[in-house]
């Protein structure tokens, strides 16, 4: 399998950007339908975010079995 190069890709994405802007080409666009059970709040589109004590986040690696 051959690497990829990243550094390609992403100029390749700004070209086609620029391209659209100038009107020379298109960019596919798909809307992407949310789960039922999606965390985004509909009203007003923003992400419930759980509840984290301070302690919970003041070692997170501890729990991590890597």
């Amino acid at each position: 399998m051959r690497k990829r190069n990243l550094f390609d890709e992403l100029m390749e994405g700004f070209d086609a950007v620029e391209a659209e802007r100038e009107g020379k080409g298109r960019i596919k666009k798909v809307r992407a339908e949310l789960a039922d059970e999606s965390p985004v709040q509909e009203e007003s589109g923003t992400l419930a975010v759980p509840s984290t004590s301070p302690k919970e986040m003041s070692c997170p690696r501890r729990k991590s079995p890597l």
